[in-house]
């Protein structure tokens, strides 16, 4: 269960570039996309999520082992379940991250069209 919070942080911050995004496209909408019940709702969803990866996790053979003698991180056991594991946390990870960019690159290009126009109007 040690990537729990993993797993979380990530569809967490997946929310946020979400909200991010919402409240610069839609500001006149943002209110019905993300009131306080629905995010209240969201997160808890996102804590619900991060937590389905690490079901099988509770197997004796999938558990996350602790090197204290090494390197003092995280590792799968040495087994296929573990390497499975271990894909898939890049995978999961990375993939979000670059959704996340791509979602925050395309707030970025409103916000510079907007404030172009703007800019434009007051000279």
């Amino acid at each position: 269960l040690a990537n729990v919070s993993l797993y979380g942080a990530v569809v967490v911050n997946l929310l946020i570039t979400m909200n991010r995004y919402c409240a610069l496209a839609y500001p006149l909408k943002y209110h019905n996309f993300w009131s306080i019940p629905k995010a209240r709702r969201a997160g808890i969803i996102a804590y619900l999520l991060g937590f389905l990866p690490c079901l099988p996790n509770i197997l004796g053979p999938c558990t996350p082992i602790f090197n204290a003698k090494l390197n003092y991180c995280w590792t799968y056991s040495d087994t296929t379940c573990g390497q499975f594991n271990s894909v898939f946390d890049v995978i999961i990870v990375t993939s979000s991250s670059v959704i996340m960019g791509c979602i925050n690159f395309a707030t970025f290009i409103k916000m510079r069209n907007h404030y172009k126009v703007g800019l434009k109007v007051i000279i």
